[in-house]
């Protein structure tokens, strides 16, 4: 290389540049590949009028793109693809050629292919080399992917721009290039973005393989199996339409086609195989065949080359509503209760000639014109995440929610009670809820992004209501908080008078006695009855049990539930918070001495629900404590001798016994050992290579002076064995005490054992987390079961815990107490106490809440029960942390006064862990060191502000070395 000034002239070395051949496997590369596209183009109006698409057809045979789809992917997720139909999409690219996609946004609607060659200097022509796609376009800005894919769902080729972080692809009317993969993948190779100009219609010979896919010649047919299970079908079902599709070569396009009786055209669905199963799916949704007599429909299957057209076959519709000439909406035996909906109907006359009538009595006041059966409001959406609340709202109630993943489109049924719906307009709205609510809420809240089209309210006779000003199925709104800011969508449906047929009144049936009634229903020509029951009445529950009674011995708890007409449901028994059997037999040794609460809860079978609280006590029939009154010296025999009494003047049995007691100094009768082993406890008596205690060990280890005897291992289980020889005197009948006292690491379990001689094993008999302090193991174990010869033999062993694998010391994390407050107390009552029954073996060290201690703010009996429940955990001194939740504040004005109450910053401020607080314990957080390790737990509830997250990060600076959580 040389470069001259004009004067001088400066030359470099020679230099050698290798060049290879790649190797290409041809049989590999996609047959349709993405070549080039145009994301950011000259404007039409305010929106890019020229992006576009260029395909080409790598294969030696003609290709028709009616046989595959173009897809938009947002990020590299393919479950986000949307499918983008071409207009027209029977076109057919010729071997080596390109077919051209324009981007047709609304605002470009009236320009011309001449418009756009005129703007690349191309020559494309309509319906032969250049088609449309009718969509928003595509982002400048985040991954994006473009896909060539079979009708079936097979992605041939796959273009992805912006995937690069920091590196935007998009520049206005330039070209992000691609050559065709050449290492086995799909997944286009990227030459260059926004470096040359446009070539729509034209690549280069370096983007394409030198060889071209080779399509055999293809003369067989796609076989069609439809394995559809419905013949017939409920009305408010969906119809799951199957099908197995199977050809030599591939399957390229599933379609299926169908129609009601009520429609002479067909309309049509691309299938894609399921990865499951392999097979062809779709589903006709409910509101589509109320009320009509039947589907009928057939699939149709190409290869590419052939194509195979399967029977018409037909699923029956069966519509269960009561189509009688004259109808009521309740029937001989029915029970009802509180405020029902009485309905009567007529097929020929209006519904102002339909008299209703109640045990004989016409009734002339407050009927009304009403709808007579359940509506479907029907919708499709896309994009649904999961969690997030996303609801249907009548009023101030929520009818529905939707918050399962929805990727693409699918259509939603809800059913509107006919109590719901009044002549005249009715608004419904569908809204984009957050994690937690589908209200609005917080301004700051995010709120799911979705798409949502095809709204109309659906009526038992098949009849459409779409709101009048929204009223195009295809128009599409955009959901959510992600730069539309619609969080919500009203629609509304106007019922006029001949849509609602029958005469309704609404009866208070609690104004009634309970029992049988008569309801008649007449029209100009014709009179219905029915015999109803009317229920307003509880069970009736008695008990064995009566409020106050008190108890001494054995005693049953039996229960009886009667209803006398709708019959008992369900029914439980609960004495002190934990369910029981009855009849219960217990007594007062197993119960303790006090007030103890036994609860019925009885519901019938129409849902009347009736609850009993009755308190007992049980005496306290213990034998007082015996007070010592033996002399404290005497001369010759010892007299013993104790006072007794009994809380219920009982008769005391008084037996006094007689002890031997035996420490290491009684080298006579205790001789002691130490080791370690390579098992806790070991698997023989006696393990190989034990030490004899010293005369220096036995000092050590005679009396509780704060001098210990210590054997350790950083391999072994390290232990001390005891043998002890007992006095000739002691019978089987006996007990033996055991009692050891001393310490081991923090952190350690160590365990007494005792050699079972009718199992030859070692039997746990106490065990013990070692904490900085001393601690006693002790327990009593029978002479028969563990004393042989006179001897008995007991090993204190220290063990790292199984556990210990998995976690040196245990957080508990609680969440959503909420039910448990309002309705099943026990189960909260049973968790804290879970945690403090598990404190030291599982070596809890903190409990973390986060949030809806209740379900309902303004309900104080749900605050007392997590207030109780808590304290289970400060009774104990087991540091824990909450927040409230949005169950716990109002949230329509974020009030926490309630949860001030019970959990404000004065229930936490003395404890030695509490860091500090942010709005009265609104936000806290706690300081925890363990082992070593250093947290910082920091909360902010419900209603989350700058001011809040301001809090959290000066905390968080002011704790640099520590752990968040």
């Amino acid at each position: 290389i040389e470069a001259t000034d004009g004067l001088n002239t400066s030359k470099t070395d020679s230099f050698e540049v290798e060049v290879q051949k790649e190797e290409v496997d041809y049989d590999k590369v996609p047959e349709l590949l993405v070549t080039e596209l145009v994301p950011d183009s000259t404007n039409v109006g305010s929106a890019d009028g020229y992006e576009f698409i260029e395909i080409y057809n790598n294969t030696d045979k003609p290709v028709n793109f009616k046989d595959y789809q173009m897809q938009y992917r947002y990020g590299t997720d393919p479950e986000s693809d949307i499918v983008w139909p071409a207009v027209p999409n029977d076109v057919i690219i010729q071997p080596k050629q390109t077919l051209v996609f324009w981007v047709i946004n609304g605002q470009n609607d009236q320009k011309t292919v001449a418009d756009f060659n005129a703007i690349y200097g191309s020559n494309l022509v309509e319906g032969k080399d250049i088609v449309r796609i009718y969509t928003a376009g595509m982002a400048n800005s985040g991954v994006r992917g473009l896909i060539v894919a079979t009708n079936a769902g097979r992605e041939l080729s796959i273009a992805y721009y912006n995937e690069v972080e920091g590196i935007d692809d998009t520049h206005k009317d330039k070209g992000i290039v691609y050559k065709f993969p050449v290492d086995g993948s799909n997944i286009m190779s990227k030459l260059s973005a926004g470096t040359t100009n446009a070539t729509p219609g034209t690549v280069e010979v370096f983007q394409v393989p030198s060889q071209t896919v080779t399509k055999e010649e293809d003369t067989k047919a796609p076989v069609i199996q439809n394995v559809t299970e419905a013949t017939e079908i409920v009305q408010t079902s969906d119809i799951h339409l199957e099908a197995i599709v199977e050809d030599e070569t591939e399957v390229k396009t599933v379609e299926v086609f169908y129609r009601t009786n009520s429609q002479e055209e067909y309309q049509s669905k691309l299938l894609e195989q399921d990865y499951n199963d392999r097979m062809y799916h779709h589903l006709i949704y409910s509101p589509e065949i109320i009320a009509k007599e039947y589907v009928e429909y057939y699939f149709v299957a190409s290869d590419g080359t052939n194509e195979t057209k399967s029977e018409t076959y037909r699923v029956k519709i069966i519509n269960t509503l009561d189509t009688s000439s004259l109808r009521m909406n309740v029937k001989n035996g029915d029970m009802i209760s509180g405020e029902y909906v009485l309905k009567g109907t007529s097929a020929q006359d209006e519904y102002n000639q339909v008299d209703l009538f109640i045990d004989n009595e016409l009734v002339e006041e407050a009927t009304y014109q009403a709808i007579e059966h359940t509506a479907y409001l029907a919708f499709e959406v896309s994009g649904v995440n999961t969690y997030f609340q996303n609801g249907v709202t009548i009023g101030d109630e929520v009818i529905h929610i939707f918050d399962d993943w929805i990727a693409q489109w699918e259509t939603i049924t809800v059913p509107v009670s006919p109590n719901q719906l009044m002549i005249g307009d009715n608004i419904m709205t569908i809204r984009a809820g957050n994690k937690a609510s589908p209200w609005e809420g917080d301004e700051g809240e995010n709120r799911d992004d979705y798409n949502l089209r095809n709204v109309r309210l659906v009526l038992s006779d098949g009849t459409i209501i779409r709101d009048s000003q929204k009223d195009n199925p295809e128009t599409v709104y955009d959901m959510g908080d992600d730069g539309t800011d619609r969080i919500l969508e009203n629609f509304t449906f106007s019922i006029s008078n001949e849509m609602a047929s029958s005469k309704a009144f609404v009866w208070n049936t609690t104004a009634v006695p309970d029992g049988e009634h008569t309801i008649t229903v007449t029209d100009q020509d014709e009179t219905i009855e029915a015999e109803i029951l009317v229920d307003n009445t509880a069970p009736v529950i008695t008990s064995s049990i009566k409020d106050g009674d008190e108890f001494k011995g054995n005693f049953t708890i039996t229960s009886d539930i009667k209803d006398a007409i709708a019959g008992v449901k369900e029914s439980s028994v609960w004495l002190d918070g934990k369910e029981i059997e009855v009849p219960y037999s217990t007594s007062s040794g197993a119960l303790e001495s006090g007030t103890h609460e036994l609860t019925i809860v009885a519901e019938d079978n129409i849902g009347n629900k009736n609850r009993e609280v009755i308190q007992f006590i049980i005496v306290e029939e213990n034998p007082n404590m015996p007070v010592n009154t033996s002399p404290n010296h005497s001369v010759g025999d010892p007299v013993l001798r104790v006072e007794v009494s009994d809380p219920m003047s009982d008769e005391v049995d008084v037996t006094f016994y007689e002890g031997y007691k035996y420490t290491t100094n009684n080298q006579e009768n205790m001789k002691a050992y130490s080791n370690a082993t390579d098992m806790e406890p070991p698997n023989v008596q006696i393990p190989a290579d034990e030490n004899i205690f010293e005369a220096k060990s036995i000092d050590l280890t005679s009396e509780l002076d704060g001098e210990y005897f210590i054997t350790d291992s950083s391999t072994q289980f390290p232990y001390h064995r005891f043998e002890v020889t007992v006095n000739p005197e002691v019978d089987v009948e006996d007990r033996v005490e055991l009692i050891w006292k001393g310490n081991s690491f923090q952190g350690r379990k160590v365990t007494m054992y005792a050699w079972n001689v009718q199992t030859s094993k070692w039997e746990a008999i106490d065990d013990y987390i070692a904490g900085e302090d001393d601690f006693e193991l002790k327990g009593y174990v029978k002479v028969s079961d563990f004393v042989v010869d006179n001897k008995i033999n007991v090993i204190i062993q220290d063990e790292i815990p199984a556990s210990k694998e998995e976690y040196d010391y245990t957080f508990v994390w609680m969440s959503d107490t909420q039910y448990y407050s309002e309705s099943y107390p026990h189960i909260y009552d049973q968790q804290t106490k879970w945690i403090v029954d598990n404190q030291e073996n599982m070596n809890i060290e903190y409990v973390i809440h986060t949030g809806d201690l209740v379900d309902e703010a303004d309900q104080e009996y749900q605050w007392i029960n997590a207030d109780n429940y808590m304290k289970t955990l400060d009774d104990n001194n087991i540091p824990y942390g909450v927040l409230a939740g949005n169950h716990d504040v109002s949230q329509k004005t974020n009030d926490y006064t309630a949860y001030y109450n019970y959990f404000g910053a004065n229930r936490f401020e003395n404890r030695p862990y509490y860091g500090g607080s942010y709005l009265n314990n609104r936000g806290h957080y706690d300081l925890i060191s363990i082992n070593g390790n250093d947290f910082i737990m920091v909360y902010l509830g419900w209603g989350i502000d700058e001011e809040g997250i301001a809090w959290m990060n000066d905390v968080l600076k002011a704790h640099p070395n520590r752990i968040a959580i």
